[in-house]
């Protein structure tokens, strides 16, 4: 896409003056652009200019998540679709990184991402943890052409513990309770083999809402 500033200019004898030319394209590469300049009385009587321009492209990119904020519980993914999206000028290749702080168990389905101009590509991210806890997981994309031409989001993964349920007995006495003991009463709970009471969090007890007052094991 090349321009002048006029198509004609009129000089008196031995007199000069300026004309712009302006080069560009929408895409990169090298192009080479002839200005000739003839007089109108003799067109025999002409001179040639060559322009040399070269385009370079102009990176670009933009990186999305379907939802920053997931839940999962231990060792079962919470997996984030990651959206590439190349507002370059150019085909261009992205590379994908993470950044894991507290080290949970992060893993992206591809290391980088080629796109042409104006396209765009997914790429899943899966999280999850051993332990419980929230996980804060970063990922850049970055362009190879220009590794500044770059964008990050931010997924927050909360891991929960898997909740187990066991056939517990549990036997109250006094079935039946007396007025003057303002509601107490004590409940005996057994588990079945393989399970120790001692792991049972005494918080935790509700019966029908009520908290336990105290526990022992035993």
């Amino acid at each position: 896409m090349a321009g002048l500033s006029t198509l004609s200019i009129t000089l008196d004898a031995g007199k000069n003056a300026t004309v712009l030319l302006n080069v560009t394209n929408a895409s990169s590469g090298v192009f080479v652009v002839n200005v000739t300049a003839a007089s109108q009385a003799n067109p025999g009587a002409n001179q040639t200019v060559t322009t040399t321009t070269t385009v370079n492209p102009i990176p670009g990119v933009t990186l999305t998540v379907d939802n920053p904020a997931k839940a999962t519980v231990v060792n079962l993914n919470a997996t984030y679709a990651l959206t590439v999206n190349n507002t370059g000028t150019n085909a261009d290749t992205f590379s994908l990184t993470i950044m894991n702080p507290q080290n949970a168990l992060a893993v992206l389905s591809a290391s980088s991402l080629t796109l042409d101009a104006g396209k765009n590509g997914t790429v899943m991210l899966n999280v999850t943890n051993a332990s419980s806890g929230v996980f804060v997981v970063n990922v850049k994309a970055a362009s190879q052409a220009n590794p500044g031409a770059n964008q990050t989001v931010t997924t927050t993964t909360t891991v929960s513990p898997i909740q187990t349920t066991i056939n517990a007995v549990v036997r109250i006495e006094p079935q039946t309770l007396n007025i003057r003991s303002k509601g107490k009463f004590t409940a005996f709970i057994s588990l079945p083999g393989g399970f120790n009471v001692s792991e049972i969090i005494p918080g935790t007890i509700r019966c029908e809402g009520a908290h336990a007052i105290t526990s022992e094991f035993s």
